[in-house]
């Protein structure tokens, strides 16, 4: 038998979780019933040679079996009463409940002490991300002895808190952690006999959410609930508490206590208009008579006190600047005022630019917003910027659009705005008045809610059509990569990353590949039903180079595609990012479509599509130049391939979404130099 004394607990613990995922029950990882079968087949496994190799040296592989036998036999049995959880993939270890309610990590139990026990929690709470209720396999006394030890942590993460300018991770781990797993409990404490624990589940979990500080995981913690409350038949008590709740997390009225204290009664707007709607503009303000006043630099300035037509409130001065956006190329100020104290609206009314103007503009814009402002984003793709605003700008209120409205209705929605913020109305009033065919999504609006991730983990808060995102992560993120390579790095847990770049990547992906085929020619193999059918799943922790992992899912009769990104390209920019997840998705649906090998066609298509992303979100220069050229480096394809190259092929289609013109058009100037284009990838 090997020795085995020298192995780190660390290193000895992902050996067994590498043998019980892959080759046993997933869960019992060193269960004895389970050391067959695993051994069998893990003696077969080159990957698992090469860790071998990498803990215990050369020696390692001729006595891999034995060894292995070795870990099943060394580890200790589980405590009596103990039931398996679950193991989150690229995780720790695996996790256990025990008898009295807590959860054990590995073979370690964690104990009961809430600030000890902090990290074990969360990763259990962490295995309902992945569709594992921690609670599903315990007895009745198990969930009753685990509630009242997860109402301790609850109250110990409260009290942590209120002592905190900073809440630290053990902190919010403790927050974050109970609060899933209280839900958790609630559901799997379905019987009528544990109606009682799950009724107290619920009533511990709405007190926490209404004296929770914490913008972002009260939120979370409140549409959770909301979501589950007909499953978890709440009693009309705990219904007009979640409303309470809910009406907070999405606001129905703007922020009129804010606005008005100190006696104001003048409301500042700044609108800024892009040019090919400047005369626009004007309508809803000439129809209210407003009086107009030029001022320097080409802006202008509306003003007007306006009366409360219900006589119910006092009049309200109007001072809304408006600044032309010219052109593209003019530096992105439309969110500049976002620490304004003076300003109370921000409005942009122009065009999307596929979301690139207001990624732009949130890169120019100040790190913090000062005061409760409402900012509408009218725009073809709004949408797609909801995540990025919404991390940046928490507390303000969004108005954007859901679908592309068509170019008058900025006039009724301006109008109505005015209007609304006259007579202190609600959101419902403004939609009611300027909102005509459902364009635009509201502060109230859950849509909104499917297209935001305060928690930075790279999915959905509300899901979309997929499912919610239940854990409030609270890792500490990594700082975005800055590598440009598009070469895989080492794997790394997915819970430690900032999902921003996979969010922001399948948003232009989902934009750009609908206007392909709105726009397109119909030659192409991507079709309608692929356009906005893609939602981030964040990282995942890979052993492979592949760089995305999609799944497709059937829901409400469409097939979707949930993408996550492999964790080994964290540390990619997310330009590169976004590049190469165009370029995979074209790969992806082509061969969905046709199936055999790609084509030179396909293959110019999925680089034009890449080209594309670079020209709406990064524009030309060196950064662009060098992510062009290591992306073809990386893919075979010749030196001759320049983004001048590329954006030149493009705009041979007059609609510019790359069409079977554009891809001619990059054959005819690379020429002999692209061959039959079997040596690309």
């Amino acid at each position: 038998m090997p020795r085995i004394s020298g192995i780190t607990q660390q290193k000895a613990r992902e050996l067994a979780q590498y043998i019980g995922t892959k080759y046993g029950n997933g869960n019992d990882i060193l269960s004895r019933a389970e050391t067959s079968r695993a051994l069998a087949a893990a003696a077969r496994d080159p990957v698992l040679a090469a860790k071998l190799r990498d803990v215990f040296g050369s020696s390692a592989p001729p006595g891999a079996q034995a060894l292995l036998r070795a870990l099943f036999e060394r580890a200790p049995s589980p405590q009596p009463g103990a039931v398996s959880a679950g193991t989150r993939p690229g995780g720790p270890g695996a996790i256990s409940l025990q008898a009295d309610g807590t959860f054990s990590l590995g073979q370690t139990p964690a104990g009961s002490d809430p600030v000890r026990t902090a990290g074990v929690l969360y990763e259990a709470a962490l295995l309902v991300a992945h569709g594992v209720n921690p609670y599903e396999k315990a007895n009745p006394a198990q969930r009753q002895r685990a509630l009242a030890y997860l109402e301790e942590v609850a109250r110990a993460g409260a009290q942590r808190a209120e002592r905190e300018m900073t809440p630290s991770e053990s902190t919010m781990a403790m927050k974050s952690g109970s609060a899933t797993a209280l839900l958790s409990l609630a559901e799997s404490a379905g019987s009528p006999a544990e109606a009682q624990v799950r009724q107290r589940a619920i009533d511990t979990y709405l007190s926490v959410a209404e004296k929770e500080i914490h913008r972002g995981l009260k939120v979370s913690m409140s549409l959770n609930l909301d979501a589950l409350k007909d499953k978890l038949q709440l009693s009309g008590a705990q219904k007009t508490r979640l409303s309470a709740l809910v009406s907070a997390a999405l606001p129905t009225r703007p922020p009129y206590e804010d606005w008005f204290k100190g006696g104001n009664q003048t409301v500042r707007i700044k609108q800024y208009v892009h040019s090919d709607y400047w005369d626009l503009h004007f309508t809803p303000y000439r129809e209210r008579g407003f009086k107009m006043t030029e001022l320097p630099g080409g802006k202008l300035l509306w003003e007007k006190t306006v009366k409360d037509p219900t006589g119910r409130n006092p009049d309200t001065h109007f001072r809304i600047e408006v600044a032309k956006v010219a052109d593209y190329s003019t530096d992105r100020k439309m969110l500049q005022d976002m620490s304004d104290p003076e300003t109370h609206v921000q409005v942009y009314t122009g065009h999307s630019n596929l979301g690139g103007n207001i990624a732009a503009a949130l890169k120019a814009a100040p790190q913090t917003e000062v005061g409760t402002k409402l900012t509408f984003l009218w725009m073809c793709r709004g949408k797609q910027n909801v995540a990025d605003f919404s991390n940046r700008f928490p507390n303000s209120h969004l108005i954007t659009t859901h679908v592309p409205p068509d170019g008058y209705s900025m006039v009724p929605m301006m109008g109505a705005l005015v209007d609304m913020v006259s007579k202190r109305g609600d959101y419902a009033s403004m939609a009611a008045q300027g909102d005509r065919p459902g364009y635009h999504m509201f502060p109230y609006d859950r849509r909104l809610y499917d297209h935001r991730d305060l928690d930075r983990d790279g999915k959905l808060d509300g899901g979309g059509v997929a499912h919610p995102d239940r854990v409030f992560d609270i890792y500490p993120r990594a700082p975005h990569g800055k590598r440009v390579d598009f070469q895989p790095g080492e794997p790394v847990d997915p819970a430690k990353l900032d999902g921003g770049a996979a969010v922001n990547a399948l948003g232009f992906a989902n934009t750009l590949l609908t206007y392909h085929v709105e726009h397109g020619d119909g030659r192409s193999p991507i079709t309608a039903a692929y356009g906005d059918h893609f939602f981030s799943e964040g990282f995942y922790k890979s052993e492979g180079n592949e760089l995305l992992r999609i799944t497709p899912q059937e829901i409400g009769g469409k097939t979707y595609y949930s993408v996550a990104i492999n964790s080994r390209y964290s540390g990619q920019s997310e330009e590169a990012l976004g590049m190469a997840a165009l370029y995979e998705l074209n790969r992806f649906v082509t061969d969905r479509e046709r199936g055999g090998p790609l084509t030179l066609d396909d293959k110019i298509r999925g680089l034009l599509l890449s080209a594309e992303y670079l020209a709406y979100m990064v524009g030309a220069g060196d950064y662009a130049d060098s992510l062009v050229l290591n992306l073809a480096r990386a893919n075979g394809w010749p030196s001759a391939v320049t983004l001048h190259e590329l954006l030149a092929a493009i705009e041979k289609d007059s609609h510019g979404y790359v069409s079977m013109d554009s891809i001619n058009e990059l054959k005819r100037r690379l020429g002999a130099q692209l061959g039959d284009g079997s040596g690309i990838r």
